[in-house]
């Protein structure tokens, strides 16, 4: 095998890769990257056993062939060589990588030893890749990272009345997006965190996309750039039999994002952090009166409170206890500059202010239960 190649097309290639490949890979052969040189291009192909990546590069390909070369040894030497093309080239039981006035030989892996591991059959649907990107985005950001609850610790895709939806949850939140019209994926499932990370990456660099999600597996697809991989086997809840025990939604506060976010952080900075960094906060307001939040945390004996009084103004009475984080990354993750926030006492409801014709998302946050003492604005 003989090729030479642009050292920033190679370079962006092995960085896709290399969210799928691993030092630290379950097998060593897994560590490695699989070069197939072809007419006038190469495949770049890595694995890490779930997840399975093909990126095609534009190549001067004078000798095809394969190849298995060590991953990790490849990208730090075209790093540090900084020369404009690469060339790779067969030498005895070697191959030697060109760039610039650099040169290493890395000793390739037997070819037979790498899995051939198989996409799932199916047909693909097409995807815008700007809205499958703010669903993903926003429905993993509150997947579960624990491993007793393994199914949660994804987003389930699934296909509703001709159109797409998509759910991420840790039991305290929940984050949804529904596409009102968009082809069939297959049927759905549940995309792990690893994967969904995979599927935005490559989606962040296209206009459009074709996406397989079904009980075999899931599949993306561009013109120069595949992955696939396992779906989490489980079932995922029924997040709407649940929303359906939430009512008498009332709406309480409406205003810029951005105002909110910054208002939540003032009144955090009083509060203590509990496991994972989380905060507890009040939230209360009368009709037509600023909105307040404060949060309460003893430390050494002594009650401090942060505190913010925001521009805007509530749409009710009400005042409830809510974990600052989740809220936080409820209100940030709305793609919109002015979000809605209603309560029913159990739960928050955040949705952006302006709807949209063409998919639905909001973001649901359980209540915290508290005392009337904590629920009483100190300041």
């Amino acid at each position: 095998m003989k090729l030479s190649i642009e050292t920033k097309a190679l370079q962006s290639g092995l960085a896709i890769a290399g969210r799928v490949i691993s030092a630290k890979a379950p097998w060593p052969i897994l560590s490695n990257i699989k070069i197939a040189a072809q007419k006038d291009k190469i495949t770049l192909s890595g694995c890490n056993g779930d997840t399975t990546f093909e990126a095609d590069v534009a190549a001067t390909v004078t000798t095809p062939g394969a190849t298995l070369l060590p991953f990790d040894h490849l990208v730090k030497f075209i790093a540090a060589a900084k020369g404009t093309t690469v060339e790779i080239e067969a030498s005895g039981s070697g191959y030697v990588v060109k760039s610039g006035r650099g040169r290493i030989v890395l000793a390739p892996s037997n070819l037979e030893d790498y899995p051939a591991y198989r996409p799932p059959e199916g047909q693909a649907g097409t995807l815008d890749a700007t809205t499958l990107n703010a669903a993903l985005k926003f429905c993993v950001a509150a997947a579960d990272d624990s491993e007793a609850r393994y199914y949660l610790q994804g987003v389930y895709v699934a296909e509703r009345n001709g159109g797409l939806e998509f759910w991420g949850t840790d039991g305290h939140a929940l984050h949804h997006t529904e596409i009102a019209e968009a082809d069939p994926i297959g049927g759905g499932g549940i995309l792990p965190t690893d994967a969904v990370g995979i599927v935005t990456n490559i989606a962040d660099r296209h206009d459009t996309v074709q996406l397989l999600v079904c009980e075999r597996g899931w599949h993306i697809i561009t013109p120069s750039v595949r992955a696939f991989g396992k779906v989490i086997d489980g079932s995922y809840p029924d997040c709407r039999r649940v929303l359906a025990g939430f009512t008498d939604w009332r709406e309480v506060i409406a205003g810029p994002k951005d105002e909110l976010i910054a208002a939540l952080s003032v009144a955090a900075c009083g509060t203590d952090e509990g496991a994972g960094g989380t905060r507890q906060l009040v939230i209360r307001g009368k009709t037509d009166n600023p909105v307040i939040a404060f949060g309460r945390g003893a430390r050494g004996g002594v009650m401090s409170t942060g505190r913010a009084e925001m521009d805007v103004r509530a749409k009710a009475d009400f005042a409830g206890c809510v974990n600052s984080k989740l809220m936080q990354a409820a209100i940030t993750g709305i793609g919109a500059s002015d979000v809605t926030i209603q309560h029913c006492g159990a739960a928050w409801k955040v949705e952006p202010s302006q709807k949209s014709t063409t998919s639905e998302t909001y973001a649901i946050v359980m209540s915290i239960r508290a005392s009337d003492e904590e629920m009483a604005d100190a300041a």
